[in-house]
């Protein structure tokens, strides 16, 4: 098992092909996508909204350090690539979504719609045509889809194969760039934590980078596992969201995950 010191530490020995728009977190390769991964109010939204805002306004990200123009550490900060970013919110009401906005990332100028659950049934044909057609017009470099199972239609049943791919499929479909999507964890369970992942497998296969949550509500720790050179990483998630210190950078060996499905 290898350990890096530091996230430049670790990028210095990524393949050269492998390009981020925010490093370590989201690759630049528009046929990627992002999956996070955790059981209700372990902040997956907080922590993909600061995401999004690093992505579109240049703020620091989890203990990435400082932004331009301040003193440059011990243990640099390496900036994202500012982008633009559409966030897809199915999730909950406009109200909270925007309460929640204005609590965790005010800052950020990402562009987004709040849109009925079940989005891709057949009875909100209008409002996935709306959301295809803002997709279309804006060209987004990164698509956020909060969550999986609000988005899709309940005929597509993400615990078997067929199910699974026709919703990957369709969100492809919608826009060819980049994809974050947040999903569920089954709830008992005492296998690793890829394996805690809800649906069919095959949504981990199709990933590029994972984002797994474990724990309770304000005392959740991360681990980022996948391909493009990074294999694993630990974060602890404090109340106030995922502001607090690096606890490793660590290359995993011998099961597998990060291999092109």
């Amino acid at each position: 098992m290898k350990v890096w010191d530091s996230v430049p530490a670790l990028l210095a020995e990524t393949p050269p092909h492998a390009e981020w728009l925010l490093p370590g977190f989201i690759p630049g390769d528009p046929s990627a996508f992002v999956l996070v991964a955790a059981g209700a109010k372990l902040g997956k939204t907080t922590l993909v909204t600061q995401m999004a805002e690093s992505l579109t306004c240049g703020a620091a990200f989890l203990d990435g350090g400082p932004t331009k123009g301040q003193n440059v550490p011990e243990d640099p900060w390496i900036p994202p690539k500012l982008t633009s970013v559409f966030y897809v919110q199915a999730d909950c009401s406009h109200g909270e979504w925007w309460k929640h906005c204005a609590l965790v990332c005010p800052s950020a100028k990402f562009a987004s719609l709040v849109a009925p659950r079940n989005l891709m049934a057949p009875w909100n044909v209008v409002a996935w045509a709306k959301v295809k057609q803002e997709l279309a017009q804006r060209q987004p470099r990164v698509v956020i889809w909060d969550a999986l199972e609000s988005v899709v239609a309940p005929s597509m049943d993400l615990n078997t194969q067929e199910g699974m791919l026709t919703a990957l499929k369709a969100l492809r479909e919608a826009s060819k760039t980049t994809h974050i999507i947040l999903h569920h964890t089954n709830k008992a369970t005492d296998k690793g934590w890829k394996d805690k992942i809800s649906g069919h497998h095959v949504l981990q296969g199709q990933a590029s980078v994972l984002v797994s949550l474990q724990g309770k509500p304000g005392q959740a720790l991360m681990k980022v596992t996948g391909r493009y050179g990074l294999s694993e990483a630990a974060y602890s998630l404090g109340k106030e969201g995922p502001k607090s210190r690096r606890l490793a950078l660590q290359e995993e060996e011998g099961d597998g995950w990060g291999d092109p499905a």
